[in-house]
């Protein structure tokens, strides 16, 4: 009996790390059912699984169903690997099973199981970080959770199995008691790991590849493109390239949602551009709605991995950043406690499209130079605070610096469940080690309150003249010396071509100003001519009429021909109707450029009207040839103006004066290749956006917006380059 004992012992000691007790663990065992039955799966139990992958379930190994040797498809991934090597063992142990003994193969198996069991502990728990990464993350942890409750329970039976079958065959290990192999841990999982590599190198294993899918946005407008881009790599070491077809072999790609692509086929390294779908009536119930993009193979030289992009309709968002106070000139006392510091609130707004805030959305701020970050969320006006501590030794021994800072919404759904889009925005905050203030504020057209930008603000200090330009708002902003005593006033001069230079004044502690140019007085010399006869003898049309209708209403009568229009103003919209007896009626709208203008209106012979561009030039310059009509002047900018690498660009196109259901087309080409487009209604502000990805430094984007309709064609132009 003593004999028995020491066997038994022994044939445990060598198997130690294989043993242990079952765990009645019952909740598990439901929880996995459930999910199971949730997941459409059979019902589960303890010694019933169903297939995984090609190597997961009783009887699959290699993608293949029963057999005497494995099929030829690899794991699909990190668990399926694991099933593989448990096949193996599980062979192995069978035949030394059929040779020492059938106590060998349940304890080999039972060591199998706990190895299994091992792994699979040792997986992350997220399925998308496996290595290869599972391709249907929620199917894939139900199984592992499997191996490890379940694997347990067969180790257990295994290890029970062969304790029995030792005591019946006790009678071979008195006799042959040093002729019997061992059963170690290390030698089974290298006899696997063996067996797995001479399986690899089986020449008709199928090499397996995994797809990748990638853009650069999740969110998408209406109307909105992105490029998807595809890559084709080996999903493991073992799967190099047997052919040079694997990397042109056509993937289908496949689309559901409210979108499109321009190619159904891909090839490795190739992309293509998928456009949510531009139907009026998804602007309100497309929100929130998802778009996949899958691609897969279903016949080819080798086996492939599906990919998967989830693309979600979003409404646009647009951000701003404010920095208060922007120009840091105060700091407090620095003490053995505390170093000089100061606080800056930075204030993000997030609104939709017509200026409403968008609540509950959380707001990134970043240091471009140093990548420190600090987050907010939006408040219920889509407003969020951010208080940011500065340290005077951030400037360090320079007068000033200037910190350059971004703002980024994130992506998604607020409250409410409405999806909007990520936005950006920028600003700078002047760190100063100088006694300086800050003096900001806009220009206007005292006419037409319309911004003016491109006005040159000039500021004559006690440090030397300080010169800023207002940018595309009318908005200006500049640091300059504090004034040397109290009371004493900063005095600016703005300056624009085409208008009166003002001065304005502010404090000596700096401040805002608000500056109304008057525009210059303009002078109309025009004349009306037969189309047919030209200018020459018999040409100029006397007694013609000449009806003006913007920026006011007159009547004028032309005086062998000619006729002049005083009381207009550089930057006044001019609309007029020439018309003469037997002559068809001509009308001209456009801008005011240059104080002395002359304009012709040929009149063809006939009845009727047509119309054209109010072409201006002075009277010494030869006439302009003629165009289309011209009911609304165009503007066009981008947003960023300057915009870093990778930054998406929005594109604003307004008509002038802003009016709602004007047909725009916006258009943009890159040198990169890229190309984008709409063509739509303005909005109640009179702009069409038109939103574009970023792109890598120097690329230059050409954007044209243009005004199109029955008769009417106006374009505008502007590029902008990536830093």
């Amino acid at each position: 009996m003593l004999l028995f004992v020491t066997l038994v012992a022994g044939l445990g000691a060598s198997a130690q790390d294989a043993t242990f007790e079952l765990t009645k663990d019952v909740p598990t065992a439901i929880k996995l059912t459930a999910e199971g039955l949730a997941s459409g799966d059979a019902v589960w139990t303890m010694d019933e699984f169903i297939q995984y992958g090609n190597w997961y379930g009783p009887g699959w190994w290699g993608g293949t169903e029963g057999g005497s040797k494995p099929g030829v498809k690899q794991p699909v991934d990190a668990l399926d690997a694991i099933a593989m090597k448990h096949d193996f063992a599980y062979q192995y142990a069978e035949e030394q099973g059929r040779v020492h003994g059938k106590e060998y193969e349940y304890l080999l198996k039972a060591m199998a199981d706990e190895i299994a069991v091992r792994d699979a502990k040792r997986l992350p728990k997220d399925p998308n970080e496996w290595d290869p990464p599972a391709s249907d993350p929620a199917t894939a942890g139900r199984y592992r959770d499997r191996i490890q409750f379940g694997f347990k329970y067969w180790a257990k039976k295994h290890q029970l199995q062969g304790d029995v079958a030792t005591v019946a065959n006790i009678f071979k290990y008195l006799v042959n008691r040093d002729k019997l192999p061992t059963i170690d841990q290390a030698a089974l999982e290298a006899e696997v790991a063996k067996r797995a590599q001479e399986w690899y190198e089986r020449e008709d294993v199928r090499p397996m590849y995994r797809i990748e899918l990638s853009a650069p946005k999740s969110l998408l407008l209406e109307t909105d493109q992105v490029t998807v881009t595809m890559k084709l790599v080996p999903a493991n070491q073992q799967s190099e390239a047997r052919s040079a077809d694997v990397w042109t072999t056509p993937i289908n790609l496949t689309v559901s949602g409210r979108a499109e692509l321009s190619s159904y086929t891909l090839t490795s390294g190739g992309s293509v551009v998928l456009s949510a779908e531009t139907k009026w009536y998804h602007l309100t119930s497309g929100n929130g709605k998802t778009i996949t993009v899958t691609a897969s193979l279903e016949d080819g030289p080798f086996d492939v991995l599906e990919d998967t992009l989830t693309f979600t309709t979003a409404f646009a968002t647009n951000l701003s950043l404010t920095a208060a106070p922007d120009t840091v000139t105060e700091w407090s006392e620095e003490t053995d406690e505390y170093a000089a510091q100061t606080v800056v609130t930075f204030r993000a707004q997030l609104t939709d499209l017509e200026g409403k805030g968008v609540p509950g959305i959380p707001v990134t701020v970043m240091d471009l130079a140093s990548k420190g970050e600090v987050r907010g969320v939006t408040s219920s006006d889509g407003v969020a605070t951010i208080p940011v501590v500065f340290f005077k030794s951030q400037v360090g021994s320079a007068a000033s610096t200037v910190l350059s800072f971004s703002a980024t919404s994130a992506g998604g759904a607020d409250a409410s469940g409405t999806v909007y889009t990520s936005s950006t925005a920028y600003t700078a905050v002047t760190l100063t080690n100088q006694d300086v203030v800050q003096v900001s504020g806009t220009v206007h057209s005292a006419r037409t309150g319309a911004s003016i930008g491109g006005a040159t603000i000039t500021i004559d200090g006690p440090k030397g003249t300080e010169k800023a330009t207002t940018d595309p708002n009318g908005s200006f902003r500049m640091t300059v010396a504090r004034m040397p005593e109290p009371g004493y006033e900063i005095i600016g001069e703005v300056t624009k071509d085409g208008f009166e230079a003002k001065t304005f004044a502010v404090g000596s502690d700096g401040g805002r100003a608000s500056v109304r140019l008057d525009p210059l007085p303009a002078t109309v010399v025009g004349r009306v001519v037969d189309a047919g006869t030209g200018e020459g003898e018999g040409g100029l049309l006397d007694g013609a009429t000449v009806r003006v209708t913007q920026p006011f209403e007159k009547l004028i009568f032309t005086q062998g021909g000619l006729f002049t229009l005083v009381d207009v103003y550089i930057g006044d919209t001019l609309t007029m109707t020439a018309d003469a007896i037997n002559h068809k009626a001509y009308t001209k709208s456009g801008t005011i450029t240059m104080e002395n203008a002359s304009i012709t209106f040929r009149l063809p012979a006939g009845e009727g009207d047509v119309s054209g561009a109010l072409e201006e030039t002075a009277a010494t310059e030869e006439e302009m040839d003629e165009s289309l009509p011209v009911y609304h002047s165009l503007m066009v900018w981008a947003s960023p103006a300057a915009p870093r690498s990778g930054q998406a660009v929005t594109a604003t196109a307004q008509v002038f004066p802003p009016e709602p259901g004007v047909l725009v087309e916006l258009w943009m080409e890159g040198t990169d290749g890229y190309t984008t487009s709409t063509t739509s209604m303005t909005n109640a502000m009179g702009k069409v956006f038109l939103h574009i990805p970023g792109a890598e430094p120097g690329v230059v984007d050409n954007v044209v917006a243009r005004i199109i309709g029955e008769r009417v064609r106006v374009s505008k132009e502007l590029r902008y380059s990536f830093k």
